[in-house]
């Protein structure tokens, strides 16, 4: 039997949606790459366990032990990019301070995941989303993968972005009544159907997910924030 081509799984798993009327189609998984898949969604145990990476395995001996050293606590400073660590070695406290934290990881196994999306269906989205913008909209999306609008009930702003968190910015001053010009309140990261962990890639091909919070934000923008996950903007998941 001969090897099965991209384009050839993908028009199979999108004959096999509609046949069994799935609206937003069969999500791809990929070898070696996990996914996080909404549980409303039909097999969505069995697509979050399909092509787990495979642990990595390492034999202990006795002697790899000490019982008197152990990590208490752990966290990431985003200001300074670093992972900091807390260690217990009998009376005696330890801090270590651990590889960078940036987005680059997270860049490349995107790249990986793209394999998942069908490139007709990204156009089909790119032709939707272009029904519900300005001219000058979309041709941002289309030049800088981004765009622009402001909610007229709480004129925050939004920058939509493909394949990246919307970012969400106000004007307004601040709580102590500072006037600092335009800030960033937050980066709402948000996948309808589901996405590969460890990357910015949805199980929907990525102008779909950008319109999934365009239409969100205008239909209840209160829904769009409870649902979304907020990321701080120094972290490597806003994708700043």
């Amino acid at each position: 039997m001969a090897d099965l081509s991209w384009d050839e799984v993908h028009a199979g798993l999108a004959r096999a949606s509609r046949k069994a009327g799935e609206w937003a189609g069969y999500p791809m998984p990929i070898e070696g790459m996990s996914m996080t898949v909404h549980p409303s969604y039909p097999f969505s145990e069995n697509l979050s366990k399909t092509f787990l990476p495979k642990p990595s395995l390492r034999v202990c001996h006795d002697s790899d032990v000490n019982e008197d050293v152990e990590l208490r606590n752990s966290w990431s400073s985003y200001k300074d990019r670093w992972t900091i660590q807390i260690w217990r070695d009998g009376k005696k406290f330890l801090f270590t301070r651990g590889s960078r934290v940036h987005a680059a990881p997270m860049v490349l196994q995107t790249l990986g995941a793209a394999r998942s999306w069908d490139f007709a269906a990204e156009l089909r989205a790119q032709e939707t989303l272009k029904r519900h913008l300005t001219e000058w909209a979309y041709q941002c999306y289309i030049m800088t993968g981004t765009f622009l609008e402001t909610s007229p009930r709480s004129h925050v702003s939004y920058m939509f972005r493909r394949l990246r968190p919307t970012i969400a910015m106000t004007g307004r001053p601040t709580r102590k009544g500072d006037d600092v010009g335009m800030r960033i309140l937050t980066c709402l990261c948000l996948h309808p159907v589901g996405f590969f962990n460890g990357t910015f890639a949805g199980a929907l091909v990525p102008s779909d997910d950008v319109l999934a919070h365009l239409l969100m934000m205008r239909g209840c923008e209160a829904k769009f924030w409870a649902h979304a996950n907020h990321h701080d903007p120094l972290s490597p998941e806003a994708g700043l």
